[in-house]
């Protein structure tokens, strides 16, 4: 019953996985973010694009990422965030991990 549990999180993960042809099949690549506790990939296929970034440190953090789309958090770890980010300025809390939808 609890909306941010690590079972509904689970759910959500793989519910869009199931819906999303770029992170079931697309290209992966590497996204340099700066930041030793951090790691973000970028998968893409032809019917989408999808970032995902992953703070691994007990502190906030700032990415300062280069790509200038418009972009939405679908999911975040914390299952309270969906919302337009800008990847230039993409702020990321203590251990959370974000899916990022990439629009042209």
């Amino acid at each position: 019953e609890d909306p941010t549990s690590i079972l509904n999180l689970y759910r959500r993960l793989i519910w869009y996985r199931k819906s999303s042809l770029a992170i079931q099949n697309g290209k992966y690549r590497a996204v340099d973010c700066g930041e030793k506790d951090c790691f973000v990939f970028l998968r893409e296929h032809p019917a989408g694009r999808n970032l995902i970034a992953l703070n691994f440190s007990e502190e906030p953090t700032t990415l300062s990422l280069s790509e200038q789309f418009r972009s939405d958090i679908v999911l975040s770890t914390y299952l309270d965030r969906e919302e337009s980010v800008s990847l230039p300025n993409l702020r990321l809390r203590p251990n959370e991990g974000v899916i990022i939808e990439i629009k042209s």
